[in-house]
């Protein structure tokens, strides 16, 4: 179980190698459950707008969905993004889940509505010295070609890949946000497991559904979830 830590308590497990076209050396997986539903959530969703911008940052926004009950349906939530927020709350041991939660690396969280408190969480990812395989995408007429190196790995290291969209504005009409304009960034689309990595060199092959897509993310964590070994991204489109 991954005790609960801030960002000043623990050093981050960083990502190593993104895609190319990007150059980052330890980008860093920033995960934020959010919803529209949400009246706290607007302000973590500028402060992730504002780190998907850094080059060392691997930014993608999961709506959970169990915000719709109180009269505005937010049109970007999902179950099994909800189902990856419980996932974490096991992990972290908290009480339950809440939003808006942002989540670095896998090891720390917190509800991500500072922008100095989450610049200093990248920070601390990004400073973190330990040896990781290198992650590299390429996309070729519509197939995505992911490349692992050699690196250590746990028995259940999964590769997750994310399909995220463009950004988003939406008139909220009902709920705790009525009579908002809000805007959403890097709006997940789907997250899966591609495969599993066992420490040895490994090339993947992907076809991940790109309509109305404005990237793509893989990173390496345990299926279970806890730390992000390797993260990299690849941008389809310059609207995000």
């Amino acid at each position: 179980m991954i005790s609960r830590r801030t960002f000043a308590q623990t050093s981050i497990a960083a990502g190593l190698v993104s895609a190319p076209a990007w150059g980052a050396a330890r980008p860093v997986l920033v995960e934020l459950f959010t919803s529209q539903g949400c009246s706290s959530c607007p302000p973590a969703d500028e402060v992730l707008a504002k780190l998907s911008a850094r080059p060392d940052v691997v930014a993608v926004a999961f709506h959970v969905d169990y915000w719709d009950h109180l009269g505005w349906k937010d049109p970007f939530a999902s179950p099994a993004f909800t189902r990856r927020q419980r996932d974490y709350r096991a992990a972290f041991g908290n009480r339950s889940v809440y939003t808006p939660q942002m989540v670095f690396n896998g090891t720390v969280e917190f509800p991500g509505q500072s922008q100095s408190d989450a610049a200093r969480a990248v920070d601390a990812a990004a400073r973190s010295g330990f040896d990781r395989p290198a992650l590299s995408l390429q996309r070729t007429n519509g197939e995505v070609i992911i490349e692992i190196g050699a690196g250590s790995a746990g028995p259940s290291t999964a590769v997750f890949g994310a399909v995220y969209g463009m950004a988003k504005t939406t008139r909220v009409s009902r709920g705790e946000n009525a009579g908002r304009t809000l805007d959403a960034i890097n709006i997940a689309k789907s997250v899966d497991v591609l495969g599993r990595y066992g420490g040895e060199p490994m090339r993947i092959s992907w076809r991940p559904n790109v309509t109305e897509a404005a990237g793509l993310a893989v990173w390496l964590q345990p299926e279970g979830l806890g730390a992000v070994s390797a993260a990299a991204q690849l941008r389809l489109s310059e609207t995000v």
